[in-house]
């Protein structure tokens, strides 16, 4: 896989540009304070430069408040340190999509931006200052239910949890949306508070995004992803530290007005994320296909979930690496999308009318994980996985600080074609134990499925477990594992269609039992040395 980079000659040109043609915002009538609305005065500066073949935009120290500001090819705009640009709270100041439904993005686009750039060539946003949406919330009663996580909110009805959760206050601005750009640079800038999606970029080629800071508040922050990616190629995000309600970092395909644009070649590398949903994502919005993506390097700490990837609406996704991962994952509040778990890999269909998409070749390399939920990988029926492999993971699994349990397993695989697990170790933390745990490994409905160097156990609440448990699969080795302390079975195997198990050279004095065959099992096809 080969991932190009912008050339060095866009960073030289701009760079030799720049040092010709400075317009600061100040000389066009921005005085650098709150009770002022600088929005005419930024743009005029925007439009000056741009008109002189292009050059920074400067903002030195100080407060600028403005409703949308539209950029211009070949312009920097660049923040100095102590200079903040706030998205203003007039309505009026913005292009209000009134059919705009957050949880809806799929078909109802948002179009309010504080800064838009679109068909645009060598942009950027540099400087140590800081662009601040300055997003209100109010906690009320749910309005509707989110049919993405109807079970889970179900879940928490039952529960006695209360129905009520946090809404962004008008104006739901969109601090920064890109797109069509060529040659695109962002870097070093601070973005926070921002009332829906903070970065956005869409349908963009030779993109870099580094040293990026993001911040939105992690209780009421809903929508306010950090990082969406929306399309386009060749696309480099690297050193960026993101806190966020809602995703940290997204790849994704939107509608687009019917007219999604495929992503690929995209590296994703030493950044630090916490996230009340998902830290690092592909999905749910999947209309076009994605490829040769690495995730590689990062740290990811206080989120909902930790890695996922959601097929929704029949794109492909595939050859995606996550390797180099510390994950730490506890359980939110109900209406956040995740369960405390450190991955989900699905392939789903959000209505009756979406087609039907796949994952395949999907790589999982040295990942230390603790979790609350269970990490679940799982085809859709007639479209399995294919091609999953796991390489020394190490996963700890504690109970769910929420009245609402929804764990069972600490990895489940569903549906899967071509499971390859290489050195995978997995604990029960045993100060607090769940009644719903079961086994550290379920596979259901897996063909061609090879495990190496596993070690676990049974739930430490339950002897009616397996540390392994099989059902309906085919074609399955597991050799050279062990059981750990306290197995009750080591493998458990279940299904009329499971056949072809082979058991061999495995460590299993600590287990009771080694095996335990359901009673439509054909033992003539299950081989245990």
């Amino acid at each position: 896989m080969i991932l190009k980079t912008a050339p060095l000659s866009f960073f030289v040109s701009i760079s030799t540009l720049q040092a010709q043609n400075i317009c600061n915002v100040k000389d066009f009538g921005a005085i650098g304070t709150k009770n002022q609305k600088a929005t005419s005065f930024i743009q005029k500066a925007i439009d000056v430069c741009a008109e002189k073949g292009g050059g920074i935009v400067l903002f030195p120290s100080g407060e600028y408040v403005s409703g949308q500001i539209n950029l211009k090819s070949n312009i920097t705009l660049h923040l100095e340190a102590g200079a903040t640009l706030f998205a203003s709270q007039d309505k009026n100041d913005f292009f209000i999509s009134e059919n705009y439904q957050a949880d809806n993005q799929a078909k109802t686009p948002n179009k309010t931006f504080l800064i838009f750039g679109e068909n645009l060539q060598n942009v950027s946003i540099t400087g140590k200052g800081t662009i601040d949406g300055q997003a209100e919330h109010e906690w009320s009663d749910l309005i509707t239910i989110d049919n993405f996580i109807r079970e889970e909110t179900e879940i928490a009805q039952k529960s006695g949890i209360e129905m009520k959760r946090a809404y962004v206050k008008e104006p739901k601005v969109r601090l920064v949306y890109l797109h069509n750009i060529q040659n695109l640079h962002i870097e070093n800038i601070t973005l926070q508070r921002s009332p829906d999606w903070t970065l956005h970029i869409g349908a963009s080629e030779h993109v870099v995004v580094k040293g990026v800071r993001i911040f939105s508040d992690l209780n009421y922050g809903v929508n306010a992803d950090g990082i969406d990616i929306d399309g386009g190629k060749n696309i480099h995000i690297s050193d960026c530290t993101v806190e966020t309600g809602d995703d940290a970092i997204c790849l994704k395909t939107t509608y687009n007005n019917g007219n999604p644009v495929a992503l690929e070649n995209v590296t994703v590398s030493n950044c630090a994320l916490v996230s009340t949903s998902c830290a690092l994502k592909i999905g749910t919005e999947s209309y076009a296909d994605m490829k040769n993506i690495i995730f590689n390097n990062c740290i990811i700490s206080n989120s909902n979930r930790g890695i996922g990837i959601f097929v929704r609406d029949g794109a492909s996704v595939e050859n995606v690496l996550f390797s180099n991962l510390i994950i730490e994952c506890n359980r939110k509040h109900f209406n956040w999308w995740g369960d405390g778990d450190a991955m989900r890999f699905v392939v789903l269909k959000r209505n009756a009318d979406s087609k039907v998409g796949s994952i395949k070749n999907l790589h999982i390399i040295n990942v230390v994980a603790r979790q609350e939920g269970t990490s679940l990988f799982a085809g859709f029926e007639g479209k399995p996985l294919e091609n999953i492999y796991l390489q020394n993971v190490q996963i700890t699994h504690f109970a769910e600080r929420t009245a609402d349990k929804r764990s069972t397993d600490i990895l489940r695989f569903e549906t899967i074609q071509n499971l390859n697990i290489h050195s995978l170790q997995t604990n029960w933390n045993k100060n607090a134990v769940e009644p719903k745990w079961k086994s550290a490994l379920a596979l259901l409905n897996v063909k061609k499925g090879f495990i190496s160097c596993f070690e676990g156990s049974q739930s430490p609440s339950s002897s009616q477990q397996a540390a392994i448990r099989l059902e309906n699969c085919k074609d399955i080795i597991v050799e050279r594992s062990r059981a750990l302390e306290g197995t009750a079975v080591f493998l458990q195997i279940n299904g009329a269609n499971s056949s072809n198990i082979v058991l061999e050279d495995n460590y299993l004095e600590k287990a009771l039992r080694k095996v335990e065959l359901g009673n439509n099992i054909n033992k003539k096809l299950i081989k245990i040395e």
